[in-house]
Order: C-alpha cells, then sequence, then structure tokens
C-alpha cells in the first residue's frame, strides 16, 4: 500500500496493486543529482509530497516530491536526490484528487 500526503493535508491510501505499479511506473527514470538527501524532510520548499511505501501499517519507505525555484525533485533520506519533470509531479499529485483513473474505475481503491 501507498500513503500520499501533501504539505498539511489529510494523506490519501493508495491501495490498488495496478495504481501502486503504476505509481512506481511514473517514478522510474530520474536522474541523480549531486544532493546526497542526508538532511531527512526537504527544508525551505513548498509543496513536498510525501510518497509512503507501508507494510503492515508499518512505513517501510518514504520519499519527498517537491519543487525548488521551478524544478522539481525526489528524494529518500539516505539514498539521494534525483530530479524529476513537473510532468511526474503533476501526475503524482492527480493521484491525491482522484483523477487519475483506469480500467474503468478509480485506481486509488
Amino acid at each position: 500500500m501507498l500513503s500520499l500526503k501533501k504539505n498539511s493535508d489529510s494523506p490519501v491510501a493508495v491501495n490498488s496493486k495496478e495504481a501502486v505499479a503504476e505509481i512506481l511506473g511514473i517514478l522510474e527514470g530520474t536522474k541523480p543529482t549531486a544532493e546526497s538527501g542526508e538532511t531527512g524532510t526537504p527544508v525551505g520548499v513548498e509543496n513536498i509530497i510525501n510518497v509512503d511505501f507501508i507494510s503492515e501499517e508499518n512505513v517501510i519507505c518514504r520519499l519527498f516530491l517537491y519543487e525548488d525555484e521551478g524544478e522539481y525533485f525526489i528524494e529518500q533520506t539516505g539514498n539521494g536526490v534525483y530530479t524529476i519533470s513537473k510532468e511526474t509531479y503533476d501526475s503524482i499529485e492527480r493521484y491525491m484528487t482522484g483523477i487519475i483513473t483506469g480500467c474503468g474505475k478509480n485506481l486509488r481503491e
């Protein structure tokens, strides 16, 4: 299961295997930056989306997607900072509003 949360909004659970696979597919193709990603939650940026991978109610991995000065990034503490496109950021953000659908059903369910 995935949990998506933007800023102080309520988290959105993504339970569908198809949706989780689609989100993982969206996140592929990132490019590493020179940043280390060792500080935990990114600071000094707005519109952070937390992507939590959850197993048996425990967060096993957390990714941060955010925009900083017109560029978009994905960060994992201890693993690094990677660039992503605005389209990738927007695709993940759409899951939070339930806009993305597939196979005639909402993929969040």
